[in-house]
């Protein structure tokens, strides 16, 4: 997670990626481009989701940039999680329409669904992740595990 600063407000701005499958980029985006206007007016913070064609690199996943302070961007993952775990139980994520509005009022309710996510880190941070010999990425693991 990069910041920025907004020099209007002196507020910082974080920008976050993440990969996600064009059919899950598709549901996010929705019908007409409606859930990720929703996503954006319900969380705060932006959205952008690269093109069809614009892949990361060795994959075949899209790039989700999400940019605005640290309660925005953590409501945006939120929702987007709780999209991710509504999907996880159909057969085809393009079956589903979601909306963030109505999820927003609905948070937990797929709190028994796993869901994994990919998370872009620049290469110099990887280390800092890591730690010495690794006991940052067990702490993480270990506490984050419910």
């Amino acid at each position: 997670m990069s910041a920025l600063v907004n020099t209007k407000s002196n507020e910082k701005k974080f920008s976050i990626k993440l990969l996600l499958t064009n059919a899950l980029t598709g549901s996010l985006i929705g019908s007409g481009g409606k859930a990720i206007k929703e996503l954006m007016a319900e969380s705060g913070s932006r959205v952008s989701v690269s093109g069809n064609t614009e892949l990361f690199p060795g994959t075949s996943d899209r790039i989700v940039q999400i940019i605005g302070d640290f309660e925005s961007i953590s409501m945006t993952l939120t929702l987007i999680w709780e999209m991710l775990g509504l999907i996880a139980g159909v057969d085809n994520a393009k079956d589903v329409e979601w909306s963030p509005t109505a999820i927003k009022s609905l948070l937990g309710q797929n709190d028994n669904m796993n869901v994994t996510l990919k998370l872009l880190i620049p290469a110099a941070a990887g280390g800092l992740i890591l730690g010495q010999g690794g006991a940052n990425i067990r702490s993480i693991a270990e506490e984050s595990v419910s």
